[in-house]
């Protein structure tokens, strides 16, 4: 989830709001589509449109099946949850599916700009929760985004739909391992040599690799989330001239993969159309909501009764005596992610795997693409 502070326009140059639309593996166009923007700045509140419903057209796109939702002018929009409902479908007469895309508007003594802002739950969401009901809307975006940002570091991982450019080393494999799940490819390119010393970028053809992100479509075993790579099935083609081989080129970082990633968890489709892009995990809703209550009712970090409960050894209520050291650790040390065991085992599915790297002693050099 982004966020916006008032006056701040999501624009085809500050393209905040997204909507991104897949078929299968790849970054493909709608066939028509709609957007609006609605308030929801109070637990049972009706909606408040603040953009009213506009189709899509040429000016929205950014990209091949990336497009651009315009707020207009957010002076006069009141700090809080946001959302732009999109309605689209991806060919004439086909099902007409629906995106959801939440945003915060920011408290601007807070927030200088919504560059600063990230988080995986809403200020409504912590709102409607009775213990955070009476806290401000600014503080709560403040402690969403600093503890996102800590699930970050902790998971390795990010949770939403986020359109990228990667750079990969080539290994002469088959498969090309990425370090975050796949959403959507948008293309490939690989740093390609000719003979006679020109350089230059080229598309790798999407009939030649597969991307593996079977996961938006229900299947997750295997859960292509631990292992997103994509792999050659077929030769492929640099500019029309044909690459007699089913290996990545060799080379350091010489391989550019661009297209929509994040951990998402699958929406589930009956018509089986392999569009939805997936959601963010609901279990982050509820770690959040612990871990905002957690900042606010300590926010100096000097309780170690709340911050790493995983530690605490025994207690004594009426005589207020307290030993740290469960779990065997020393006492006082964190004894885990978060230092709370109920935390670390909602956290541990997301984590990401561990990954082995070494240095090569003897690199040859990148050979050449096309000879």
């Amino acid at each position: 989830m982004r966020g916006l502070v008032p006056g701040e326009q999501s624009s085809t140059t500050n393209p905040v709001l997204q909507l991104f639309c897949r078929s299968a593996e790849f970054l493909t166009d709608l066939y028509e589509g709609t957007f609006r923007i609605e308030s929801i700045l109070t637990p049972g509140a009706a909606p408040v449109v603040k953009v009213a419903a506009t189709p899509f057209d040429s000016t929205h796109k950014l990209g091949i099946g990336r497009y651009m939702i315009p707020t207009g002018d957010t002076a006069s929009w009141t700090k809080g949850t946001h959302r732009a409902v999109c309605l689209y479908a991806m060919e004439s007469g086909g099902k007409t599916y629906t995106q959801v895309i939440e945003f915060e508007i920011l408290d601007s003594a807070t927030f200088a700009s919504g560059a600063g802002f990230s988080a995986y739950a809403s200020s409504l969401a912590m709102l409607s929760v009775q213990a955070l009901s009476t806290k401000t809307v600014a503080e709560l975006q403040q402690n969403l985004s600093d503890n996102s940002r800590r699930i970050e570091q902790w998971t390795r991982r990010f949770f939403e739909p986020r359109y990228q450019r990667i750079r990969i080393s080539g290994t002469r494999t088959i498969s090309l391992r990425l370090n975050e799940a796949i959403i959507a490819i948008e293309d490939v390119y690989a740093y390609a040599k000719y003979s006679t010393g020109e350089e230059w970028y080229a598309i790798r053809n999407h009939g030649s690799f597969q991307a593996f992100n079977r996961h938006l479509d229900g299947l997750l075993s295997p859960d292509d989330r631990k292992d997103p790579r994509l792999e050659m099935i077929s030769d492929s083609y640099i500019d029309n001239e044909p690459i007699y081989t089913f290996d990545w080129p060799y080379g350091h970082q010489n391989i550019e993969v661009r297209g929509v990633f994040g951990y998402t968890d699958p929406e589930g489709d009956e018509s089986g159309g392999r569009v939805l892009i997936g959601r963010t995990p609901r279990v982050l809703s509820q770690v959040l909501t612990a871990l905002v209550y957690r900042s606010l009712l300590d926010p100096t970090l000097s309780d170690l009764t709340r911050q790493s409960p995983g530690s605490i050894k025994s207690m004594s209520t009426r005589a207020q005596s307290i030993a740290f050291g469960g779990g065997g650790v020393a006492a006082g040390v964190d004894a885990g992610m978060s230092g709370d065991p109920i935390i670390d085992r909602m956290l541990l599915p997301l984590c990401a795997p561990l990954r082995l790297h070494w240095t090569e002693q003897n690199l040859e050099p990148a050979r050449s693409v096309i000879d």
